[in-house]
């Protein structure tokens, strides 16, 4: 019937209540039919007898666009409606500006902030949320010194911008700097910060920006280097537990300073400060990271009885979360180190256990490799060399897992005396991989071709060897300066 009435009495006096009636039923059609939703509307906007009402129904007309994403029709509706609907003037910036930023037009949203800061309507919370999307969209397209020159320009907005958005966005310019490796830079910018943060009003937004910026100065210092910074990047992350204990930046600062005194070697000092954040954290993120990485801190103290807390860690992290997916990784951990303690019947048993139980996981290859390498340990050629040859040829495992694989297959050949099917691998696998191995692939790769040169060269086939050490040079791989020396040779001979 509502239908019936805007189609046939347009000037009934039920028009409006109809076209209503309508647009409900297209916003909760399933799936919502948001831009008949915003057809009717805005018919029910013209029919409205002050400016004020139809503004209302437009800014849904702009939602119902904004849901559909026609980002062109909600932006031109919105930025309209800025500057005449006062009482949603925080939702009309937010929503226009990730109108224009869908659209790539950065220009019209920095515009329309400008006058933003001209409206007291709008709160600083609101400002600081547009800021940041303008921002970040910057970085995010590679266009750094822009973001850094937006925010100057929204500090340079003297009297109209918050103390607290003030002190936000230069946390956000110090963030950039040491996302874009400014160390230096983004030091001098957390001294100011922490030096306007003490000097301010106690407050909750105050105190999590000044632990923040006391973790990002710790993160420079850190990524700096050397003995005085590295001390440094130590005493920023105890300051941060030391005078913001319930900031959200605290349980980061266990985590970031175990990492610091892990690559001083001081292992136990590691494995020391995630037990400390394990015991308080009542966060599953950090209570299961912090578990996860005591006990590897623990395992990499080297020594038997660290090896055997280690796994005793893994068990009982394992209990606690019994669902959580990571186990993957603490059960594989669990079972690297029984192999290295020579353990390898029950090692064999956890790396099965993870083939049965995470089958899909995009890293499962993982168990197999090692599951291979228990069975090379207990010279099980035969059956290492199914596994290698089977992780070879599946098209979705890396190609740095492939070349290891395929150096394991022609190793678990050779030392099974059957030289010429492992010299055939290596070079049938070698040559695909070549073109496109990187990182570890190149390390295998260059194994795996100085292996098939010996074993060439030992038999007499110097011709053959000769070919294979070229490769070795021509792409560069780990061995290739050895290899040059051996053509050389081979060459006088």
């Amino acid at each position: 019937r509502a239908q019936k009435i805007v189609e046939e009495y347009p000037q009934s006096e039920h028009l409006a209540d109809a076209l209503k009636i309508l647009a409900w039923a297209a916003w909760e059609d399933n799936p919502p039919q948001y831009r008949l939703a915003a057809a009717n509307l805005a018919k029910l906007a013209e029919l409205q007898e002050t400016p004020v009402a139809r503004d209302e129904i437009m800014y849904l007309v702009a939602t119902c666009y904004f849901r559909d994403k026609d980002y062109a029709s909600a932006a031109e509706i919105y930025a309209r409606l800025f500057s005449t609907l006062a009482q949603k003037r925080g939702r009309i910036l937010d929503r226009a500006v990730d109108s224009y930023l869908a659209l790539g037009r950065e220009a019209d949203a920095r515009k329309l902030i400008d006058g933003a800061y001209q409206n007291n309507s709008v709160s600083p919370d609101t400002l600081w949320s547009a800021e940041w999307k303008v921002i970040e969209y910057c970085r995010a397209n590679g266009e750094t010194q822009k973001a850094i020159s937006r925010i100057d320009h929204a500090l340079g907005i003297s009297g109209k911008i918050s103390f607290l958005l003030k002190l936000r966005l230069m946390w956000l310019k110090a963030s950039i700097c040491e996302r874009s490796r400014l160390y230096a830079e983004a030091l001098r910018h957390c001294a100011d910060i922490i030096k306007m943060a003490q000097s301010a009003p106690a407050s909750d937004d105050v105190a999590q920006i000044a632990a923040n910026t006391l973790l990002l100065r710790g993160l420079c210092l850190e990524n700096l280097g050397g003995g005085e910074n590295l001390k440094g990047a130590i005493s920023a992350y105890e300051a941060v537990r030391a005078s913001y204990p319930q900031s959200e930046a605290a349980p980061l600062s266990y985590l970031y300073q175990a990492r610091v005194e892990a690559g001083l070697g001081r292992y136990a000092n590691a494995q020391e400060l995630c037990g400390a954040l394990a015991a308080r954290a009542h966060d599953p993120r950090y209570k299961y990271t912090a578990a996860f990485e005591a006990a590897v801190y623990t395992q990499k103290i080297g020594t038997k009885s660290a090896d055997n807390e280690a796994l005793a860690k893994f068990d009982a992290l394992c209990a606690e979360f019994p669902d959580d997916p990571r186990n993957f990784y603490a059960r594989l951990w669990q079972a690297d180190i029984l192999r290295l303690l020579n353990s390898f019947a029950d090692a064999r048993k956890l790396y099965d256990e993870l083939i049965n139980k995470y089958q899909s996981h995009p890293e499962i290859y993982l168990a197999w490799l090692r599951l291979g390498d228990c069975l090379l340990a207990q010279k099980k050629d035969s059956d290492a060399k199914s596994i290698y040859e089977r992780l070879y040829s599946l098209s979705d495992v890396p190609l740095s897992a492939k070349a290891e694989a395929a150096f394991k297959w022609s190793f678990a050949l050779r030392r099974a005396g059957r030289i010429t099917e492992a010299n055939d691998v290596a070079l049938r696998t070698s040559n695909a991989l070549l073109a496109g191995g990187g990182g570890a692939a190149r390390y295998w790769l260059g194994r795996s071709l100085r292996d098939l040169a010996q074993s060439l060269e030992q038999s007499g086939q110097k011709r053959d060897a000769r070919q294979v050490y070229e490769l070795i040079v021509k792409y560069k791989l780990p061995s290739h300066k050895a290899a040059a020396s051996k053509l050389g040779i081979l060459k006088n001979q």
